[in-house]
C-alpha cells in the first residue's frame, strides 16, 4: 500500500468512525433508555416572554409532590404515580396514560389529563435521554411560554 493510499484509508476510517459516534440514537435505543428506569421530576424552568430570568423549579415544593414518579412502558403507556405521600386522597395512587415517539425518537408525545379534565397530547423535544437523565422541552399554551423539564432516573 502506498503512503498516500494509507493516509487516505486512515482518514476515511476516522471520518466514518466520527459519523457513527455522532449518530443520533435510534428509536429502539431511545425506547430502551426511556422505559428502563422510573423517572422523578427534579426541576423545571419556564421561559416566559418579557421576563429577564426564567422562572425555576420552586425550592419549597411540598414533599407530596417531590416523591412522585413516572414510568414509561414499551407498550406505549406510562404511569404517573403519587409516590409514598399523596397530596390529595381523592386522586388515584397511579394513573395510566399513552405516550409515543415522534420524529424518530427526537420528540415525545404524551397524552395527559388532570383529574376531571379531557385528555390532551403534549409534545416535547427530547433534549437529553441517557440512562440517568431525561430533559424535555415543550410549549405551554396555557402560559404562552416554552419550558424545560428535567427528570432523574432512580
Amino acid at each position: 500500500m502506498s503512503p498516500s493510499t494509507y493516509v487516505l484509508t486512515v482518514l476515511l476510517t476516522g471520518v466514518m468512525l466520527g459519523c457513527v459516534a455522532c449518530k443520533a440514537p435510534s428509536e429502539s435505543t431511545s425506547m430502551t433508555l426511556l422505559t428502563a428506569p422510573k423517572w422523578r421530576l427534579t426541576g423545571w424552568v419556564f421561559h416566559a416572554e418579557g421576563y429577564a430570568t426564567p422562572d425555576k423549579y420552586p425550592p419549597g415544593l411540598e414533599a407530596c409532590n417531590r416523591d412522585d414518579f413516572t414510568s414509561f412502558k414499551a407498550n406505549g403507556t406510562y404511569v404517573d404515580d403519587e409516590g409514598l405521600i399523596k397530596c390529595r386522597p381523592d386522586v388515584p395512587q397511579a394513573r395510566c396514560f399513552r405516550w409515543r415517539f415522534l420524529a424518530g425518537g427526537r420528540k415525545l408525545g404524551m397524552c395527559y389529563a388532570a383529574p376531571g379534565q379531557k385528555e390532551v397530547e403534549m409534545r416535547f423535544t427530547v433534549k437529553t435521554l441517557t440512562p440517568a437523565t431525561l430533559i424535555l422541552e415543550g410549549w405551554s399554551p396555557t402560559y404562552s411560554c416554552n419550558y424545560t423539564l428535567t427528570y432523574a432516573a432512580f
